[in-house]
């Protein structure tokens, strides 16, 4: 198993992938690496399970925090789902066959 580090980097030239392209793009975007130019997209599998992960247990904190004390259920929510997205991890595109 890759550290959490190298899952946010180009598998080719280990460039890390900036902060705008993790939390911006959505499942299906593909860029290109500045430092070796391959076409990089996020893993898919891994961007459901992480998404959905971070909602299961970030939302919850959000609604019930929010019944007493709004912004501390939020902070929480939002603490949790960002744990969650740290996960997340970036691949080569693969061709369409």
């Amino acid at each position: 198993m890759r550290s959490i580090k190298r899952q946010r980097s180009c598998p080719s030239c280990g460039r890390p992938v900036g902060i705008k392209h993790m939390l911006l793009k959505c499942a299906t975007s593909v860029w290109e690496c500045p430092g070796c130019g391959a076409q990089l997209e996020f893993d898919p599998g891994r961007r459901v399970a992480v998404a959905g992960y971070g909602t299961i247990f970030g939302l919850p904190p959000m609604i019930f925090g929010g019944m007493f004390h709004w912004w501390w259920g939020a902070v929480l929510g939002l603490a949790i789902y960002a744990f969650f997205m740290s996960y997340d991890s970036v691949r080569l595109k693969r061709p369409k066959d």
